[in-house]
């Protein structure tokens, strides 16, 4: 995390999401090689109530959660560690135009404002004047000719740092 400098390890399986930290809810600022390189002084800890998880990524402010059906948002800071997490749902099958609950969530990309969503009824992204960072998250559908994207299952960035965060400076 590049605001807090801390860094934290979050895994995410088809039976939850677990994130490494210190007792207190920190993760770790020294550099390290190796997971041996972290103290003993970290364990791993349930966060929130997951399953099926498809995707973790972050944007340095916020850890994104992407699992079959929703796209959560938990900010990073040591509190949302140590107790109940303030959890922000910003996507789920119910808001998105054009999904059912038949539909699935598939892949996920944030890069500053931007959110780009696959899904088994297509591309989403975020708004024009909207943000991935609003408290209210406005999505629409992205029209591909063709539909090729449908399903959209994986998405890929090619982006001047390498990193899908780097998408919106020129990738």
């Amino acid at each position: 995390n590049g605001i807090l400098n801390q860094s934290w390890l979050f895994i995410g399986s088809a039976n939850g999401v677990a994130v490494l930290q210190d007792a207190s809810g920190n993760g770790w600022s020294a550099p390290i090689i190796n997971l041996a390189g972290i103290s003993n002084a970290y364990n791993f800890r349930l966060l929130g109530n997951y399953q099926f998880v498809q995707k973790i990524t972050s944007d340095n402010q916020y850890v994104y959660i992407l699992t079959q059906d929703k796209l959560d948002r938990i900010a990073l800071d040591s509190s949302n560690f140590t107790g109940t997490p303030t959890i922000t749902t910003i996507a789920n099958l119910q808001n998105l135009v054009g999904t059912t609950n038949a539909d699935s969530f598939c892949d996920f990309i944030v890069s500053g404002d931007l959110g780009l969503l696959g899904t088994s009824a297509g591309l989403y992204r975020i708004s024009n004047g909207s943000s991935i960072q609003n408290s209210t998250v406005n999505w629409e559908s992205v029209v591909v000719p063709e539909q090729i994207t449908v399903p959209c299952t994986k998405l890929i960035t090619i982006s001047p740092n390498g990193l899908d965060s780097g998408l919106i400076n020129g990738g």
